[in-house]
């Protein structure tokens, strides 16, 4: 944490700009200062997030704010972090620290979590303060913050934005799921290959040409690949839950860890990737 504070950051961290004066930051972040933030700073800026679930318990909430003065705003909002409280059951978890919380107490792997894992649920920042590092700043600089052992996250389109990578986290690639598998290869079996899948529209449209047996065993293995998504294994068939299931199936999840380095635990560790 950065120990020079500016009268406009006194209770949050100045952004690096605002002490080094040399060229080698942007001047537009010399009055940017994380703060604690609140789940309306997040709701201010949901829209611009690709994932529209709700979330989970809240553990934290902080926020960067531009304070340059101006006539307009001087308390602008650039970006919002949510940390939530860990989901009880994660396969990726579970095989990353080999089962160190998977007990066969349920409770007590419960409370374990608790008290040492927290998770990144949604990092957004405003689309006109992006591409300036400002993602894996507030990651970085927020993670220690939350005085727990473990940080982690899973995220969508974590292959293709390093900003996790960038703060410190791990990267690791979840295990194929068996039923994500099985519904690849049905639909495969179908006609219905990947070269289509970039598309809503046509995969529907192929899927509406299917006799009637055929429609009842897809739907066999939609419905278990739903099955790990909430409300959406309720989802009545049609476009919206194509595209939902197209986009998971072209970006699979990604899983990302944090130990923090000040609070370990003997034997949690993470494996080392190849």
């Amino acid at each position: 944490m950065i120990a020079i504070k500016r009268k406009w950051c006194e209770s949050g961290i100045p952004h690096p700009a605002a002490i080094d004066r040399s060229n080698k930051y942007c001047s537009v972040l010399k009055h940017l200062c994380i703060e604690r933030g609140s789940m309306q700073d997040y709701h201010h800026l949901a829209r611009f997030h690709y994932r529209c679930s709700a979330l989970g318990p809240t553990a934290g909430v902080w926020v960067i704010r531009n304070h340059k003065p101006s006539r307009y705003d001087s308390n602008e909002l650039v970006a919002v972090i949510v940390y939530t409280y860990p989901a009880p059951n994660l396969a990726v978890r579970n095989v990353i620290t080999q089962n160190f919380f998977a007990r066969p107490d349920k409770a007590a792997g419960v409370s374990l979590l608790n008290r040492h894992v927290r998770c990144i649920s949604r990092v957004i920042v405003d689309p006109r303060w992006r591409n300036l590092g400002l993602a894996s700043w507030l990651v970085r600089q927020t993670m220690p913050l939350l005085n727990v052992v473990m940080i982690e996250s899973m995220a969508l389109m974590g292959q293709f934005h390093p900003f996790l990578e960038k703060a410190g986290l791990r990267r690791f690639i979840p295990p194929q799921n068996p039923k994500t598998e099985k519904l690849i290869a049905a639909m495969e079996s179908l006609n219905i290959k990947r070269d289509i899948w970039y598309d809503p529209k046509k995969v529907q449209a192929r899927i509406a040409g299917l006799s009637s047996k055929e429609t009842q065993w897809l739907e066999l293995r939609i419905n278990a690949f739903l099955g790990r998504f909430g409300k959406r294994r309720y989802q009545s068939p049609g476009l919206e839950r194509t595209a939902f299931i197209l986009e998971h199936l072209a970006h699979p999840w990604t899983y990302f860890a944090w130990l923090n380095p000040d609070k370990s635990i003997k034997s949690l560790t993470l494996p080392i990737q190849p």
